[in-house]
């Protein structure tokens, strides 16, 4: 029996170090702890990449015409149609616990945080955009380039 647990033990760590090695350079667990050893404790961090310029990428239509977006089928979809109140649920932060929506009339929502770490909670912007929206976007994206076709009902 010792001798069948050493070899499930053994494929198990040939796997990882299979695994690691058909990976490399990509980013894995094993590289990543084999990086701490080493002293460089980042992890995941040195290849996340990360776009500088949300704007400067946004893709451009190949024809800008106004109803390209909603190529003839948007029924019930407008460039407004987003929701007034963007704001995220309220969630329990409390440091050593589980993060959890709590409902708005519970006695513990009053220990509940919300964030807004997207950039905007919902609302208008007194410019009209690229496609006659007025709802504030998120991100710093620009309002004159990025159009709005927002969600059916909203």
């Amino acid at each position: 029996m010792t001798i069948v647990a050493g070899g499930v033990v053994a494929f198990e760590v040939l796997s990882f170090a299979k695994g690691a090695v058909a990976q490399y350079p990509a980013y894995s667990i094993a590289r990543s702890n084999f990086s701490a050893l080493a002293g460089n404790s980042c992890g995941l961090a040195g290849d996340v990449q990360v776009e500088t310029d949300v704007n400067g990428s946004v893709l451009q239509p190949i024809d800008p015409a106004p109803d390209a977006l909603g190529a003839g089928g948007s029924t019930g979809f407008t460039p407004d149609g987003v929701a007034e109140d963007l704001t995220a649920d309220s969630e329990d932060t409390a440091q050593g616990s589980a993060n959890s929506i709590r409902p708005e009339d519970s006695e513990e929502s009053a220990s509940a945080t919300s964030s807004n770490s997207a950039g905007t909670s919902g609302g208008t912007n007194e410019n009209v955009g690229i496609n006659g929206s007025t709802v504030a976007l998120p991100f710093g994206l620009n309002p004159e380039t990025t159009p709005v076709l927002g969600s059916f009902g909203a």
